[in-house]
């Protein structure tokens, strides 16, 4: 099949990159696995972009020996101008904040890099934010790249769980045993591991429940019972937090369709049976480093509860579905909906007051100086930082006010890379204007999935996995500082949302048009 180079093949190809290579990709083990991360994601724009480039170059050749190019100019303008929604307004004013607040930084060079951090500098912020509006107006709604990235997940995890044995088939980094606790897979740091497969999860929950596709949903199991199994298994609490509030999106969603119940309890069936592999390999590798929760759900028969609540629910789900008809069937899940809404949100409400009665410098694992500090800087910042921030990716530039502190809480010859909450890292780094366009395009996002459930919407296919992925990455921004990673996935997702919504508005407008 011959491969031609247009808008929509660009578009495939940034993406499968983002979402299926860059998480695969190893350069030297874990010694330079975060150069690796940086690396692969900027191989991604700069094919991305180059490949756009030359359509331009081309468009242009055209228009020239045409003699149309004034008229296609101004046809393609107002196009995009008609089509920038508040979403976009915000993606543009948070690259060029980040712009001006590496432009005005004592730390230019490292501004801009993100040297001084993981790599999420002025630079890239501005690259994936030139990316996202031209991939989200090139693509066609499509799952192709959610398939990639369903392949490369599988591979990830399976890795994961051969780390976890000890088993190290790509020979990563043998010669240190240190790694077996803070790295693993392909990813590399356990955390960000964390991150990626929460992201990995609810899109695949999200493709399960959603799809009535047969293939679909056997492709979304696997993926699921390794993601399940990982998350017994990988030393890091915060996939357990991420996946747990991202589940009180998807409850609400699935309520609103019997069909979709269904494939919620299949979902809390799969995690019991991960439950059960994990405990088999921890009986045959008890040696495996584990953090808090996993042993709490084991030592409790968590999982087990689960999965037959799950089945006891399910048979109950079937008798119903014979002895209701489909108006009854839909009042019953009315009225459970509105239980779990009022439910749901006193359960947040609650978690919050805790959180904030509890809420110390140890807490979630020393997460709280962290937040402590980058809002103590924020204040006593010079007002033109205060509006425009310091710089991305240079919160390590500030370690040096809060040495004793730092030495306290993390010990010696530590440095702050990152807050390990992206919402107060670009407070401080890129000033309110950043910090108040980031969080309005998480509100959006929260806001659009939120509408949906309420109006009983259906998302169409790419559109609704996009979404939760970006569910996912919100909740586990929370933690987790910016990485290359996770954050060009971030941007891919919102494009493949932001374009596939535009496809949906041009599909509603036509549908309008012919009934007209």
């Amino acid at each position: 099949m011959k491969f031609t180079v247009n808008k929509q093949n660009v578009a495939r190809i940034y993406f499968i990159f983002v979402l299926a290579v860059s998480p695969l990709y190893i350069s030297n083990g874990y010694h330079n696995i975060l150069d690796a991360k940086n690396y692969i994601v900027w191989l991604s724009i700069v094919i991305g972009a180059g490949l756009s480039i030359y359509l331009f170059l081309k468009w242009l050749a055209n228009g020239v020996t045409k003699k149309t190019i004034k008229a296609e100019f101004i046809s393609g303008l107002k196009k995009f101008i008609s089509s920038v929604d508040l979403m976009d307004i915000f993606v543009a004013i948070f690259a060029l904040t980040s712009l001006i607040s590496s432009c005005i930084s004592g730390y230019v060079h490292e501004a801009f890099s993100g040297s001084m951090a993981w790599g999420v500098g002025g630079a890239m912020i501005i690259a994936l934010s030139l990316m996202y509006f031209i991939t989200s107006r090139e693509m066609k709604p499509e799952s192709g790249c959610i398939y990639a990235m369903m392949i490369s997940g599988i591979i990830a995890m399976v890795l994961a769980v051969l780390n976890d044995l000890w088993i190290d088939p790509l020979k990563i980094m043998t010669e240190d045993d240190n790694w077996k606790d803070h790295f693993t897979s392909t990813i590399g740091n356990i955390d960000q591991f964390g991150a990626y497969l929460s992201i990995v999860i609810i899109i695949m929950v999200m493709m399960f429940v959603m799809s009535e596709n047969g293939f679909k949903r056997a492709g979304a199991c696997v993926v699921l019972f390794f993601g399940y199994l990982n998350m017994f298994l990988t030393h890091s609490d915060s996939i357990y937090v991420v996946v747990c509030f991202a589940y009180l999106f998807l409850i609400a969603y699935c309520l609103r369709s019997p069909n979709r119940y269904w494939g919620l309890l299949i979902n809390g069936i799969l995690f019991s049976i991960a439950g059960f592999a994990a405990k088999v390999i921890i009986l045959f590798r008890p040696e495996i480093r584990l953090d808090d929760i996993s042993p709490i759900l084991f030592a409790h028969n968590v999982h087990v509860i689960i999965g037959w609540g799950s089945f006891v629910l399910l048979l109950i789900h079937m008798v119903l579905n014979l002895k209701l008809n489909s108006e009854q069937f839909d009042k019953l899940f009315k009225k459970l909906f509105v239980i779990y809404l009022v439910l749901a949100i006193i359960a947040v409400a609650t978690i919050v007051i805790v959180g904030i009665m509890k809420f110390d410098m140890y807490f979630l694992n020393r997460r709280g100086f962290l937040w402590y500090v980058a809002v103590y800087q924020f204040l006593d910042n010079d007002l033109i930082y205060q509006i425009f921030g310091m710089g991305p990716g240079l919160v390590d530039t500030i370690s040096l006010n809060f040495a004793f502190e730092i030495e306290e809480y993390y010990g010696q010859y530590y440095t702050l890379e990152n807050v390990h909450n992206d919402v107060l890292e670009y407070l401080l780094t890129t000033g309110v204007l950043g910090f108040i366009s980031y969080v309005g395009i998480y509100v959006i996002i929260i806001k659009d999935f939120i509408q949906k459930i309420l109006k009983d919407e259906d998302f169409r296919g790419v559109n609704g996995y996009a979404i939760a992925g970006l569910i996912a990455y919100i909740i586990q921004s929370m933690l987790n500082g910016p990485h290359p990673l996770t954050t060009a996935m971030y941007f891919a997702l919102l494009a493949i949302y932001r374009g596939s919504k535009l496809e949906e508005n041009n599909q509603i407008q036509e549908e309008c048009s012919l009934e007209n």
